[in-house]
């Protein structure tokens, strides 16, 4: 485990547009999302933290976006009453935006239960979110590179005009009370040929099973997928989630696919939706430890 005092941020001096060479939202994953229920003050979440990433852009946009407020000077920012969610932020990047949702999910939820479902939980969506068509841990371990626990976890996800399938590796940091659930894109360096071979064959069977649409079924590449989620103390419940992503998809999504993808209207809808699915899967999850 990684500890404080050996993570420094990024240089903040850079252009945080510079490190962002492009983007979008987390379309399921994009489910359990959560960051502040306070105004912008309440930003950094984490000063000091680093989330040592192996992207180094995926490193770079998501520690400022944690560790400095400056970062979001220029998101939009909406809140809302009533929900399981109490704000969503959109800051545009140079190509698309960088989301962030937020809530204390209207219950008590354990912390390690929220972890949980950030972490491993995530393959329960498919039975109550349209968007997650298969959702499946691959392999789980310590990463070599940071000494963070890991679990690799293939996505195959309903983007409506086209499918999109990608490989993530999601790590756990605990600073202070705050527990860390960053993400990136795994690629072939991260683990040995034997094993992405195993994980490239689990894929295409994925694939190969599912029930696809007769029309728009293409499978497209994602190009581009990292952030965070933030497990700390709520306010009003015991916990409080913060989902912070940036998605974009490959060329092969054409150009009409991609731009509608990125509108805000349509990544609020996913972060909200994927949000209270995840609150539905933590309250199933609470309620069963407490039987």
């Amino acid at each position: 485990m990684l500890d404080r005092a050996a993570m420094t941020c990024c240089d903040e001096r850079s252009s945080i547009d510079v490190c962002a060479s492009g983007g979008d939202a987390h379309p399921v994953l994009v489910l359990f999302l959560t960051a502040l229920a306070a105004p912008p003050a309440d930003i950094p979440f984490g000063p000091g933290v680093t989330l040592p990433m192996r992207d180094p852009v995926a490193a770079s946009v998501t520690t400022q976006a944690v560790s400095s407020s400056a970062f979001w000077s220029t998101a939009s920012v909406t809140d809302y009453s009533g929900e399981v969610y109490d704000q969503i932020r959109l800051r545009p990047l140079t190509d698309g935006y960088f989301t962030l949702i937020t809530g204390e999910g209207d219950a008590d939820f354990p912390h390690e239960v929220v972890v949980d479902t950030t972490l491993r939980l995530q393959e329960r969506l498919p039975a109550i979110e349209d968007g997650a068509v298969a959702i499946e841990i691959l392999g789980e371990g310590i990463d070599a590179r940071t000494g963070l626990p890991y679990v690799d976890t293939l996505f195959f996800l309903d983007f409506t005009l086209f499918y999109g399938a990608y490989i993530q590796r999601s790590y756990r940091l605990d600073v202070e009370g705050q527990t860390f659930v960053f993400f990136e894109k795994l690629t072939a360096d991260f683990v040995s040929p034997k094993t992405w071979t195993r994980y490239q064959t689990d894929r295409q069977a994925v694939i190969s099973g599912a029930s696809l649409r007769w029309v728009m079924n293409r499978v497209v590449d994602i190009e581009e997928v990292y952030g965070t989620f933030i497990i700390e103390p709520g306010e009003t419940h015991t916990a409080r989630v913060s989902f912070l992503v940036r998605l974009r998809f490959g060329a092969d999504a054409g150009p009409l696919a991609r731009l509608a993808s990125e509108l805000p209207p349509v990544l609020k809808v996913g972060l909200q939706s994927g949000f209270a699915n995840c609150v539905r899967i933590a309250a199933r999850e609470t309620a069963s430890q407490r039987r």
